[in-house]
């Protein structure tokens, strides 16, 4: 255990040595209810990156291709074509994995961040599932993308610390929310909470990133199954295929809340969801590679 535990205070203090937390989540979420504005946001953020400029491009001309349109030079002109939602998805994956690797972690594995990027990704599709409004299925992609932040944040001030605290786990029969608790006193969703409160994200989003892993907490919060479901079903179905994808606790109430009944059977009467969110987080990584 450490001599002192880490409190709010001091994870929102270390913060600040943190790259500047990417704006454009916030100016996503709080233009979605107006086309027009959610537009010219993504025209400035696409104008200013270049990989992601490059795919938009050459999808939206892919597009055209298709419809025997002549291609299109104009950035604009090319969200139209490929759609507010795909674009938006770009620029919320593009700017939170940038994000992340600029904290330059050492030893921190890819896979770590491709599993952000698949819940992210499995989370929003579990609420057009759900057929819950833009605003929300938006929402929920950027609390699966920051659902373990806290880890992030724990790797980068406290790398040999979380090493040991995580050994423990191989000498007891703890988890790693319980290893946490016991050698910083707090775990890395809580951290993620507090964190994201300070980056101004909406009580939903902070909420989601607290309860991921005890969901029955909070179900009143529709973003809170959403990101539980969504990291159980990431590892039940071994994407990114790293080491740590093992299903550790589920919740029947998220999943029934969801209207999936997880078990033997479950596969083939989701097969269609599955397959769909099985194939956006492949395309999503794709994404995160080029960045």
């Amino acid at each position: 255990m450490r001599k002192s535990l880490i409190t709010r205070d001091e994870v929102i203090k270390h913060s600040q040595a943190l790259p500047v937390f990417p704006i454009i989540l916030n100016q996503i979420l709080t233009t979605i209810a107006d086309p027009d504005a959610n537009l010219n946001v993504l025209v400035n953020y696409v104008k200013h990156d270049a990989v992601i400029a490059s795919r938009v491009m050459s999808l939206a001309n892919s597009v055209a291709n298709k419809r025997q349109q002549p291609p299109t030079k104009d950035i604009k002109t090319a969200i139209y074509l490929i759609g507010l939602s795909s674009v938006r998805e770009m620029a919320m994956i593009g700017s939170t994995s940038n994000y992340v690797k600029n904290l330059n972690l050492i030893g921190a594995p890819l896979t770590y961040w491709q599993h952000s990027v698949a819940v992210g990704v499995c989370s929003n599709e579990l609420a057009r599932h759900m057929n819950y409004s833009t605003e929300t299925a938006e929402a929920a992609l950027i609390a699966g993308l920051l659902h373990d932040i806290g880890k992030i944040w724990l790797l980068y001030f406290f790398k040999g610390e979380v090493e040991t605290a995580h050994s423990q786990m191989d000498d007891k029969p703890i988890g790693m929310i319980e290893a946490e608790r016991i050698y910083f006193g707090i775990d890395h969703a809580t951290i993620g909470s507090w964190l994201a409160e300070h980056w101004l994200q909406p009580k939903l989003i902070s909420d989601a990133i607290l309860y991921h892993h005890f969901p029955d907490k909070s179900l009143d919060n529709s973003l809170v199954p959403l990101v539980h479901v969504a990291e159980v079903l990431c590892n039940a179905l071994d994407i990114t295929g790293r080491n740590e994808n093992r299903v550790s606790t589920t919740s029947t109430l998220a999943f029934t809340q969801l209207g999936l009944i997880w078990g033997h059977h479950s596969r083939p009467k989701f097969s269609d969801l599955f397959g769909r969110i099985e194939a956006r987080c492949r395309y999503a990584n794709a994404i995160l590679n080029q960045q």
